[in-house]
């Protein structure tokens, strides 16, 4: 009967860092392998990430991050994934920020104009 030694504990932090990569990976609808290859690394090593069984460097972690379109303190849980916004929304608000009063007043006549056509059963691929 081998003993465990140890150092082959897997901690409660990588641990609690694979449920979140589990959860984060399923609420985008993608499989192990599909994220493996979003991030640039094998299944197996993402694997290892969800089960907690492999530690992750900081390098990857930036990585997965991006990948999944949240910051690093969601990952590690302190951040809410709820409220992380998308590349794309990143990109919006950037712009809009950047954009003159006169653009701004534009955006939101859009987005009202977006909102009632959807109210009244507008399809978006019409």
């Amino acid at each position: 009967m081998s003993k465990k030694r140890v150092g082959d504990a897997i901690s409660p932090d990588y641990l609690a860092l694979g449920n979140k990569l589990s959860e984060l990976r399923t609420s985008l609808d993608l499989s192990q392998a599909e994220a493996a290859k979003k991030i640039g690394i094998p299944q197996s090593t993402y694997s290892g990430y969800e089960t907690g069984k492999r530690k992750i460097t900081l390098t990857k972690l930036r990585d997965v991050a991006e990948a999944f379109g949240v910051d690093v303190d969601c990952l590690l849980g302190t951040g809410d994934y709820e409220n992380q916004l998308s590349q794309d929304e990143k990109i919006i608000i950037e712009g809009y920020r950047r954009s003159d009063e006169q653009t701004r007043d534009m955006i939101k006549r859009l987005l009202r104009y977006y909102e009632l056509f959807k109210e009244k059963g507008g399809n978006d691929n019409d």
